[in-house]
């Protein structure tokens, strides 16, 4: 099981240049949009901001459909599209749209800091989950390293992290939702979101090599113990 290598490649993921394009595409397209539909289709906020997101939300429908199966996080994705047309429709407040992720971001918050206090952390399955590929053998793996205390102590920290990184960062958004003129918040959200997963993605990668490589060398020292040992 390389997972170096797996680490590697999320990391790889978190900075390529096509994330940072696609940020700054999705940005100005509802900026745009959302100019047009007030300065020149003279609608409601409420339809120009949900207009505005519309380009967004179908490219992100149709990397679903590409994908050919619904996974946890395309069902999520699914769940914050639909929240993010519906809520605002109901309550009839365009800036209800700008939190559309904020829910489902509080409660896997809160729940990154409630699995501390159980025998195993969140981040424990989340990092199954993605570095072995659901692979019975890898999985097997992966659960064996619970014996080492530096991968449990790794998995909670990891797990705090998220959790404490998540709810700060909705600290200092939600504020700004409900006070930035709503043409900005509409420039914004791409971008705020944006820098949260390079933030959560890059320092996961980082952190998940410097795991692995000093598991390698708890390894390399319990194996030459045992070879004194003897």
């Amino acid at each position: 099981m390389d997972l170096i290598s797996s680490a590697h490649k999320l990391h790889k993921a978190a900075t390529v240049r096509g994330v940072l394009k696609g940020m700054m595409m999705n940005a100005v397209s509802a900026y745009i949009l959302f100019l047009v539909c007030k300065n020149i289709l003279l609608t409601s906020d409420l339809v120009a901001v949900l207009l505005s997101g519309m380009p967004a939300a179908i490219s992100t429908l149709v990397s679903v459909v590409r994908q050919r199966r619904l996974d946890l996080f395309g069902a999520l994705t699914l769940i914050v599209i639909a929240l993010g047309m519906i809520v605002p429709l109901l309550s009839g407040h365009p800036r209800l749209y700008f939190l559309r992720h904020s829910l489902i971001t509080i409660l896997l918050g809160v729940a990154y800091l409630v699995s501390l206090f159980f025998p195993k952390p969140l981040w424990f399955y989340i990092g199954r989950y993605f570095l072995t590929g659901n692979d019975p053998y890898n999985m097997a793996l992966f659960n064996a390293q619970w014996h080492y205390p530096y991968f449990r102590t790794a998995m909670r920290l990891m797990t705090l992290f998220w959790g404490a990184f998540s709810l700060i960062f909705l600290a200092i958004y939600v504020p700004l939702v409900f006070t930035l003129p709503i043409a900005l918040l509409v420039l914004i959200q791409p971008i705020a979101g944006t820098v949260f997963w390079l933030v959560l993605l890059g320092w996961t990668a980082w952190y998940l090599r410097r795991i692995m490589q000093r598991l390698g060398e708890i390894k390399k020292e319990e194996e030459a113990a045992a070879l004194q040992a003897s």
